[in-house]
C-alpha cells in the first residue's frame, strides 16, 4: 500500500469522523450479536433438551377421527421401536370460571381443552415412581395435584392463561352447540394446582372447531372424570431417542421409521373400528330415537299447556275489560236488591238502638230514683215507729 493512499485514507476518517466511529460501532454490534447468538444456542438446544428429558416429551403423537381404542393401543405399542405408549382423552369446551364468562383477548368466549390424567399415575409420579409411561409430565408451579375427580391443574402461562385462573376459584365447562355431559360425568372443578406442560412451548394452544376456532389455554382433570370408552389420542416414545438432540436432523431421521409403521397399521386399525360402530351404532341411534321420541312427546305436553295458558292471557289482554263489566253487572244483579233491603234494615237497626240506649238510660235513672226514695221511706219510718218519752 503506498503512502499516498495511507495518507487519503487518514484524511478520509479525519474529515467524517463521526460516521467512521458509527460505522465501528455498527460492526462492533454486530460481531457481538452473532458472537452471542453463536455460544448461546447451543445452551438453548441442550437446555431443551434436559427439560424434554425430565418431563418425558413424547416423540409421536397418533390421533383418529374415530376415536382409539384398548385393541389399537395395544397394535401401537407392537410396533417395532415402539417404547412406551400412552393414551389419553381430551374434550374441548367453553369456560366458565366462578360461574362468569371468561372472554379471549379477541373478545370471544374462551376455549379450553381439557385433558385427563390418571390421578393415580399423579400420586405415583409425585411419590417419585417413574418407569417411562408418564409422558409430557406437567411441573406443578403452585399448589397441588388433584385428588378428587371435580379438582383440575391449569396452565401458567400469562398470555393465555385468564387472570381468574387462581387456586381455589371453580371452572365450569360447557358445551358450543353440543351435550358436552355425554363426554364428561362432571363439568365443574376446583382449581387445585398451576403448572407447566412441555406438550406446549409457544404462546399458540391449537385449534378447535367451537367458540373462535383456536384453542385459548388448557386444563388438566382426571381421567375419572370421563364417561368415553375410547381415547382421543396416543403418546408414543421411541425406544433410543434420548441419545439424540430433539431439533437435530439425526433425531427426526431416528423416529421416522417408527412412524411410517404406525401409519401402515392404521387402514387395518380403522378398517376395524369402522365396521366395530357400524354394528354398534344402529343399536344407539334406535335407543337415541326411542329416547328423542319421549323427550319430544314430553315437550309437546309442556308446549300444549303453555299454549293454553298462553291462550287465556291473550284472551284476557283482549276481552278483560269487558269480562269484568259483565262481572260486575251480574254481581248487580243479583246483590243490589240485597244491599237496598241491607241498608232499609241497618236503618232500622240503628234506630232500635238508638231507642235501647235511650231505654236504658231511663231505666238507669228511674232506678237510682228508686233508690232514692227507698232510702227515704227508710228513714221516715225509723222516725214514725220510735218510742216517745213519758
Amino acid at each position: 500500500m503506498s503512502k499516498s493512499l495511507i495518507k487519503s485514507i487518514l484524511r478520509s476518517v479525519r474529515s467524517s469522523i463521526s460516521r467512521f466511529i458509527s460505522i465501528v460501532l455498527i460492526v462492533a454490534l454486530g460481531v457481538s450479536f452473532f458472537a452471542g447468538f453463536k455460544a448461546t444456542y447451543p445452551d438453548m438446544l441442550e437446555t431443551a433438551k434436559k427439560y424434554f428429558k425430565e418431563n418425558n416429551l413424547m416423540d409421536i403423537r397418533v390421533q383418529s377421527n374415530l376415536g382409539l381404542t384398548k385393541a389399537d393401543v395395544t397394535a401401537i405399542s407392537k410396533v417395532d421401536g415402539v417404547e412406551y405408549v400412552m393414551p389419553m382423552r381430551f374434550v374441548d369446551a367453553l369456560v366458565l370460571v366462578n360461574g362468569e364468562i371468561e372472554t379471549d383477548i379477541d373478545g370471544s368466549q374462551i376455549s379450553a381443552r381439557a385433558y385427563g390424567i390418571s390421578m393415580k399415575m399423579l400420586e405415583e409420579f409425585s411419590k417419585g415412581y417413574d418407569d417411562g409411561s408418564f409422558m409430557n409430565r406437567p411441573t406443578l408451579i403452585e399448589g397441588r395435584y388433584p385428588t378428587r375427580k371435580n379438582e383440575c391443574l391449569v396452565d401458567a402461562s400469562k398470555l393465555s392463561t385468564p387472570e381468574s385462573y387462581k387456586i381455589g376459584n371453580k371452572i365450569t365447562l360447557t358445551g358450543d352447540r353440543q351435550n358436552i355431559e355425554g363426554k364428561l360425568n362432571t363439568t365443574e372443578f376446583e382449581i387445585v394446582g398451576i403448572i407447566r406442560s412441555p406438550y406446549y412451548l409457544s404462546f399458540e394452544r391449537g385449534n378447535t372447531n367451537i367458540g373462535s376456532g383456536k384453542v385459548g389455554t388448557f386444563i388438566i382433570i382426571p381421567d375419572e372424570a370421563f364417561n368415553t370408552d375410547y381415547y382421543t389420542e396416543v403418546y408414543v416414545t421411541v425406544r433410543g431417542s434420548g441419545n439424540y438432540d430433539p431439533y437435530s436432523d439425526e433425531y427426526f431421521d431416528y423416529i421416522k421409521p417408527v412412524a411410517d409403521a404406525i401409519g401402515n397399521i392404521a387402514d387395518d386399525r380403522l378398517q376395524v373400528r369402522a365396521n366395530f360402530l357400524q354394528n354398534e351404532l344402529p343399536n344407539k341411534i334406535a335407543d337415541g330415537k326411542i329416547t328423542l321420541a319421549e323427550k319430544k312427546a314430553q315437550l309437546e305436553e309442556e308446549l300444549k299447556e303453555h299454549k293454553e295458558t298462553l291462550n287465556l292471557l291473550k284472551d284476557l289482554v283482549d276481552n278483560g275489560s269487558a269480562r269484568v263489566a259483565e262481572a260486575w253487572a251480574a254481581f248487580e244483579a243479583e246483590f243490589g236488591p240485597r244491599d237496598e233491603l241491607l241498608g232499609t234494615n241497618q236503618e232500622k237497626y240503628n234506630q232500635f238502638i238508638r231507642q235501647y240506649n235511650e231505654g236504658t238510660i231511663k231505666l238507669a235513672q228511674a232506678q237510682q230514683e228508686f233508690n232514692e226514695k227507698s232510702q227515704e221511706y227508710k228513714i221516715k219510718r225509723v222516725f214514725m215507729t220510735k218510742p216517745s218519752k213519758k
